[in-house]
């Protein structure tokens, strides 16, 4: 079993077999850990935010000509937003952004 401890940028490993935890330090803060096929630990590290100004930032998606990308929500209670962007596909950068839905 494993936790991470992003801003401590932390990695536990406890095995319950021996009842013993590990822990590795890592350079960057981890934002998903994973084992592969072979059981080795896998780490998604955490980039600086795409967009600014958010509260909660949740997932990214795509209209299919990959133009506008959708941030799936600012789900903080005072925001409950799906924010849209225009998407420039040759820069990786957003623009514009306007609200693509409310949440409930």
């Amino acid at each position: 079993m494993c936790r991470v401890g992003a801003m401590a940028r932390t990695i536990w490993r406890f095995e319950p077999a021996t009842v013993t935890t590990r822990y590795w330090q890592t350079a960057e803060m981890v934002a998903c850990i994973a084992l592969d096929e072979a059981g080795d630990l896998i780490t998604g590290m955490m980039s600086p935010p795409l967009v600014a100004g958010l509260v909660t930032q949740n997932g990214l998606a795509w209209l299919p000509d990959g133009h506008t990308m959708y941030l799936l929500s600012d789900s903080h209670a005072s925001r409950r937003v799906v924010w849209a962007f225009d998407y420039d596909v040759d820069s990786g950068a957003p623009s514009r952004r306007f609200a693509g839905a409310a949440a409930a």
